[in-house]
């Protein structure tokens, strides 16, 4: 079998009916482990890189994750974080942690999912056009403030 079905299959695993499948803390131990034994290295960390960037993980399993030593990389640890606040963008109300979190990480996916949610004050909003992670984080936080002083 060759590297490429090795990670087609193990992708295959991470879903179930088509969608991000729910782990128990038992099936991710399973799926790590699987992961750690491929022969491969650069398999092995694109299925470690695969279950850290599942949206289905609990804080409980990221924090298991994040503890391992195979996650010790600088590249799985942010692929952790960026899943993690995704996950709480869009499940938990915005708060000021939350939201100095997402500015801190410097992380333009997560900032523009955070500017995608409703409920970003003026404050926020500068901040981000301040802040932001690459330019066009920076201008569609501008836009938004625009948009707002002229409603």
């Amino acid at each position: 079998m060759t590297e490429h079905d090795r990670y087609r299959n193990f992708r295959e695993r991470l879903t179930k009916n088509g969608a991000p499948g729910v782990f128990t803390d038992s099936e991710l131990a399973t799926l790590v482990a699987d992961a750690a034994s491929d022969p491969d290295p650069s398999v092995r960390e694109s299925e470690l890189g695969a279950i850290a960037d599942l949206p289905c993980l609990s804080s409980t399993q990221r924090a298991y994750l994040r503890a391992l030593p195979l996650y010790e990389a600088r590249h799985l640890q942010a692929r952790l974080t960026r899943a993690g606040l995704l996950s709480q963008i869009t499940s938990e109300p915005l708060t000021e942690s939350l939201f100095g979190a997402c500015l801190s990480t410097g992380d333009a996916v997560v900032q523009r999912e955070l500017l995608e949610r409703p409920g970003l004050t003026p404050v926020h909003l500068r901040a981000l056009k301040e802040s932001g992670a690459n330019r066009a984080v920076r201008n569609m936080a501008s836009q938004r403030l625009r948009t707002r002083s002229c409603q």
